[in-house]
C-alpha cells in the first residue's frame, strides 16, 4: 500500500479495548455502508488464538460479495484464518447489470477462497441469494450480526435477499439463537425499522442446530424489501428508558436431542422455579407466570447429544425484554447410555445460571440486558434523530462499540450514568440513508 493509500485509509487497532471479534464486524459493516475503506490491524491481539477466525472471515468474505451500490463491490487484502491483519476496500467494478447473464438471467459468485470458508453469491431477476459456511461450530448470530445492517442498507433493486449462515447456532461465547430471533430482532423492528416496517419484511429462522465442536447448524434470514418505499429513508432513532416495576411474565424454553432426556428438562423446570422464589422474594414477584416450553430437536445433522435452553423475562409494561441461556456441553463422544450424561445436580447449576444472569440484569436498572446493549450501538449511530437508551453499566463490549462506531461514522454518545445505576446511553444518529 502505498503511503497515499494509507493516507485515505481508515486505520483500526484490532487489539484495544475488548480486542476481540466485534470490532471485525462492526468496522467492516461500517466500511461497506459508508463506503469508507479501511485496515485493522493487531486482529484479536489479546487473545489466546489471536487473528482472524473461520467466523470473522465468513462474515467478512460474504460482504466483499454484497454490492454496495450497482457501481460497487468491496475488496479485500491478505484476508485469510489467522490473518493479524486486512484491508476492506470499496472499488469500482462491473454494474451488477452488466454482471447478470442475459441468456438465463443468472448472475453467480464464489469467493476466490480463503479455502477455510465457503461464501457464495447468486442473483437472478426476483431474488439474490447468499450463503457464508464458516466449516466449523464458529457462531451463525455473529455472522448474523457482521451481515444484517449492511444487508438493510444496501441497494437490492427492490429484490428479496435470502443468506443461509452455517455453523454453530448455541455455541460458547456468543448469542444463541433465540437471543438473536426472539429478543434483538423485534427490538430492531419496533424502534429502528418502526417507520419501515410496512416497505421491510426480516424473517430468520433456524433450520439445523449446530453445537462444538461439530457445527453443521444452519440459519436462514430473508429480507424482503420494496425499492421505491425506502429508498432515501433512514432508521429511526430509538428512545428506551423507563421500565416497568414488575415481572408480567416469564418464558421458560427448554430444548433437548434425546427422548431419554425428558427427564432431566423436568428436573430443570422443577429447579428454575425453586431458584426463581429464592432470587426474586419480593411480594410483587409472587405470581409471575412461569410459561415452560420444552422441545424435542431433530434437526440435529451432527447428532449432537445436548440439552440447551433460554429464559425470557419481560416487564410490566412488556417493553423490555431480559434473556438468559444455557447449553450442556456435547455428549455424543461418550457410549450412548444417557443416564450416565449428567451429573447429579446439573439440572440445579443450569437453573441457577439462567436466574443469576435474569437477577443481575433486572437489579442493574436497565431497559435492556447486557448483550442488546452492545448490539444497537451501530443502529444507533447510523439512525436519523437523537437515540436514548437506558442501560445497566457499559459492557467492554458496548465501551468498544461506542469507540469504533464514533471513529468510522464522526458522530458522538454521550454516557450519562444514573442515581440508581443504571447508565443512559445517547447519540445524535448521522442519518445514513438507505439505498
Amino acid at each position: 500500500m502505498s503511503q497515499h493509500e494509507r493516507d485515505e485509509m481508515i486505520i483500526i487497532d484490532g487489539g484495544i479495548l475488548e480486542g476481540g471479534g466485534q470490532i471485525i464486524r462492526n468496522t467492516t459493516a461500517l466500511s461497506h455502508i459508508l463506503h469508507k475503506p479501511m485496515t485493522i490491524e493487531n486482529i484479536r491481539a489479546g487473545r489466546e488464538n489471536p487473528g482472524l477466525r473461520a467466523q470473522h472471515l465468513s462474515g467478512v468474505v460474504l460482504l466483499s460479495m454484497l454490492p454496495s451500490k450497482y457501481e460497487y463491490q468491496s475488496s479485500l487484502t491478505d484476508c485469510q484464518v489467522g490473518s493479524s491483519t486486512f484491508t476492506f476496500r470499496p472499488v469500482i467494478s462491473k454494474k451488477r447489470e452488466e454482471c447478470v447473464n442475459s441468456e438465463n438471467g443468472i448472475c453467480e459468485k464464489t469467493n476466490p477462497s480463503p479455502p477455510e470458508v465457503k461464501v457464495h453469491y447468486s442473483e437472478n431477476e426476483h431474488c439474490i441469494q447468499l450463503s457464508a459456511d464458516c466449516m466449523t461450530a464458529g457462531a451463525t448470530t455473529l455472522m448474523i450480526q457482521s451481515s444484517l445492517c449492511p444487508l438493510l442498507f444496501f441497494d437490492s433493486n427492490g429484490k428479496n435477499v435470502q443468506v443461509i449462515y452455517k455453523g454453530g447456532t448455541n455455541v460458547d461465547f456468543s448469542p444463541p439463537f433465540e437471543q438473536v430471533s426472539e429478543v434483538f430482532l423485534p427490538l430492531l423492528k419496533k424502534y429502528f425499522l418502526k417507520d419501515l416496517n410496512a416497505s421491510l419484511d426480516i424473517q430468520l429462522q433456524c433450520t439445523q442446530r449446530g453445537f462444538f465442536p461439530k457445527g453443521k447448524g444452519q440459519v436462514e434470514l430473508k429480507i424482503s424489501k420494496t425499492k421505491l418505499d425506502l429508498k432515501g429513508k433512514c432508521l429511526s432513532p430509538m428512545q428506551l428508558l423507563h421500565r416497568g416495576d414488575g415481572i408480567s411474565k416469564i418464558v421458560l424454553k427448554l430444548f433437548y436431542t434425546e427422548r431419554d432426556y425428558e427427564n432431566m428438562m423436568d428436573k430443570i423446570e422443577q429447579a428454575f422455579k425453586v431458584e426463581f422464589e429464592k432470587n426474586f422474594p419480593d411480594h410483587k414477584f409472587k405470581n409471575t407466570p412461569i410459561h415452560v416450553i420444552k422441545e424435542r430437536v431433530i434437526n440435529n445433522p451432527a447428532r449432537s447429544r445436548v440439552v440447551f435452553g433460554n429464559a425470557f423475562m419481560y416487564d410490566t409494561n412488556e417493553e423490555c425484554v431480559f434473556e438468559a441461556s444455557f447449553h450442556s456441553k456435547d455428549f455424543s463422544k461418550k457410549p450412548k447410555k444417557h443416564s450416565n450424561d449428567f451429573k447429579v445436580d446439573d439440572h440445579v447449576a443450569y437453573a441457577k445460571s439462567l436466574i443469576q444472569h435474569l437477577k443481575k440484569n433486572w437489579q442493574e436498572q436497565g431497559c435492556v440486558d447486557e448483550h442488546v446493549q452492545d448490539q444497537i450501538i451501530i443502529f444507533m449511530a447510523l439512525a436519523k434523530g437523537k437515540s436514548q437508551v437506558r442501560t445497566g453499566p457499559l459492557t467492554l463490549h458496548t465501551q468498544t462499540a461506542i469507540h469504533f462506531c464514533q471513529i468510522m461514522t464522526g458522530v458522538s454518545f454521550k454516557i450519562e450514568p444514573q442515581e440508581n445505576g443504571s447508565v443512559i446511553i445517547e447519540c445524535e444518529g448521522a442519518g445514513v440513508a438507505l439505498k
